[in-house]
């Protein structure tokens, strides 16, 4: 309309650039407002953006930390379970090898000990026989009857059960067979 109005080319130039002013007026108000519409939209998705990214970066971080304890539990536990069983075996050997000792000392104390009694048992009947046969001999050679070492000396003794044979036998080396 402003085109059929002017008369001159002048008027049509000021036309032109007052539509074109306007056009650019109008160009920048949407442009202003596109970036305002973008702003208002980006704004809290960039806001929800970081708060997804802060709570996925804490979850990951708290899984990290999780695994990582676990596995330190686990290492642990396997740890502790090693030593008690190391623990056991030494507790056992050692049980093992002290019991071997106390019957091997058992054992060697019991044969000792009738090793000894045997020793005494012998040593007590030699020393009753020689001290019988001494006290026989001294019986013998302190007696002043000649009547007892005459009737010891009889060959004919032998048959005399009354008379011990202990006797007999001590005093005959003495006797003088005539």
């Amino acid at each position: 309309m402003g085109f059929a109005l002017a008369d001159n080319q002048v008027e049509k130039r000021f036309i032109l650039d007052d539509a074109q002013d306007a056009l650019k007026k109008a160009w920048t108000s949407v442009k202003g407002l596109g970036q305002n519409v973008t702003s208002a939209i980006k704004g809290p998705l960039q806001g929800t953006a970081g708060f997804i990214g802060r709570v996925v970066v804490v979850v990951v971080v708290v899984v990290v930390v999780v695994v990582v304890v676990v596995v330190v539990v686990v290492v642990v536990v396997v740890v502790v379970i090693v030593v008690v069983e190391v623990v056991v075996v030494i507790v056992v050997v050692v049980v093992v090898v002290v019991a071997v000792v106390i019957v091997v000392a058992v054992v060697l104390l019991v044969v000792v000990i009738v090793a000894v009694v045997i020793v005494v048992v012998v040593v007590i009947v030699v020393v009753v026989a020689v001290v019988e046969v001494i006290v026989v001999a001294l019986v013998i050679v302190q007696s002043s009857s000649s009547y007892l070492v005459a009737l010891m000396c009889d060959p004919g003794l032998g048959s005399i059960s009354a008379v011990p044979q202990v006797l007999v036998g001590a005093v005959r080396p003495f006797c003088t067979f005539r």
